[in-house]
């Protein structure tokens, strides 16, 4: 033990082979119970007035524990506030691991502050991880009174299968995992919500979709995105012209997006096109319905200025429906048109385009007003 010059007041006590501290809360509550730190060798330093503690030092083995609250490293120093002698923070560096229950983190350094209960994860790559994903990124904040991460820089989040999202993600591999990088993110362990800010791009094998910002609800079993999207998650079967059948990538972009698994429905809005193949839609809206298990499109039905093109075929309409089974599209507007640079053009309430028969078969209105308004063609003549 050393002293201060006046000879009875402690200035540092030293304790080695098994040290431990006790450090109890002037009254036990919900955010503030008893914490203990050990360590192989511990320095206390006393404040000269008032012999309260102001830092304990622990050196090789430190173990700081709170409830289910666990951080481990080389070295830690116990901080405690001047105003209350209340435990400040607690500093930990070298191999700095924490522990809460499902929740883990490993950093080259952690700081963990009492009073809002946040741990701040600093180099050597930090990484924080539970049952269903892992989050690394060049710093993270995780927050263990509201159960929420916070990270910055390179963020990299991995769901260890499909089936950890919940069937938020629109990944059609259950088993397989699914990535999203982002430069920042935020991310709620209880309601399993993920916010992804940044040039966010979620990916699963050659299917991906990317973002402004991604947000995965896992309860909700959703996922949404913002700003300059661009995906391709599903696949169209096409008949070739020797009749095989074959699958292609569709590819999507608009303003927003938005993915529900309980009807399997890709939303998108706002500047919205799609690629096929050969076939092009645009619109102002469109819904993308896939099959239950293949991930494959069943009908996409389109809305506000909607243009339907395929090599030597341009329709315009209000509304549009395309149907993967026979691959037609049926189009309605006031009135809808229809441009084939070999047959001329029509014009007619409702027509129904086949992509795969070059034909188009117009009967001047819906199904429920089959006489409404008329049919107009004009057919080009080829010289001979």
């Amino acid at each position: 033990c050393e002293f201060y010059e006046a000879g009875n007041l402690a200035k540092t006590f030293r304790a080695s082979g098994g040290s431990k501290a006790v450090i109890e809360p002037l009254q036990q509550t919900e955010k503030r119970a008893t914490r203990t730190l050990t360590s192989q060798a511990m320095t206390a330093q006393f404040v000269r007035d008032t012999q309260d503690v102001e830092r304990i030092d622990a050196d090789g083995d430190a173990r700081f524990q709170e409830r289910e609250r666990t951080l481990t490293s080389q070295k830690m120093v116990a901080v405690f506030a001047p105003s209350t002698r209340a435990l400040d923070r607690i500093d930990a560096t070298g191999d700095a691991k924490f522990n809460e229950g499902d929740r883990n983190g490993q950093a080259a350094a952690i700081n963990y502050t009492a009073g809002d209960g946040v741990v701040r994860l600093r180099g050597g790559e930090p990484v924080v991880w539970d049952s269903r994903a892992r989050l690394k990124a060049a710093e993270i904040d995780s927050d263990t009174v509201s159960k929420i991460s916070n990270a910055r820089g390179k963020v990299l989040t991995t769901y260890y299968s499909q089936e950890q999202t919940n069937g938020a993600a629109p990944f059609k591999n259950v088993k397989s995992p699914v990535f999203i990088a982002s430069a920042a993110a935020e991310f709620q362990h209880e309601t399993g919500i993920g916010v992804y800010t940044g040039g966010a791009r979620a990916w699963q094998d050659d299917n991906f979709v990317k973002a402004d910002r991604l947000v995965l609800r896992r309860e909700q079993k959703r996922m949404e995105g913002d700003g300059d999207v661009q995906s391709a998650l599903y696949q169209a079967r096409r008949k070739e012209a020797d009749g095989s059948r074959v699958v292609v990538p569709v590819f999507a972009s608009s303003r927003s997006m938005s993915y529900t698994d309980a009807d399997r429905i890709l939303h998108y809005e706002t500047d919205v096109d799609i690629r096929q193949g050969t076939e092009r839609i645009t619109s102002g809206v469109a819904d993308v319905h896939l099959l239950k298990d293949s991930y494959e499109v069943s009908s996409t039905i389109a809305q506000r200025n909607v243009v339907v093109t395929q090599p030597g075929k341009r329709g315009t309409g209000d509304w549009a429906q395309y149907t993967a089974a026979d691959e037609t599209v049926v189009l309605k507007g006031n009135p809808a048109h229809v441009e084939d640079a070999d047959k001329g053009t029509s014009e007619s309430n409702r027509m129904t385009v086949y992509l795969r028969e070059n034909r188009v078969v117009s009967d001047g209105g819906d199904a429920q007003q089959p006489t409404a308004g008329r049919v107009r063609s004009t057919h080009k003549i080829k010289k001979q």
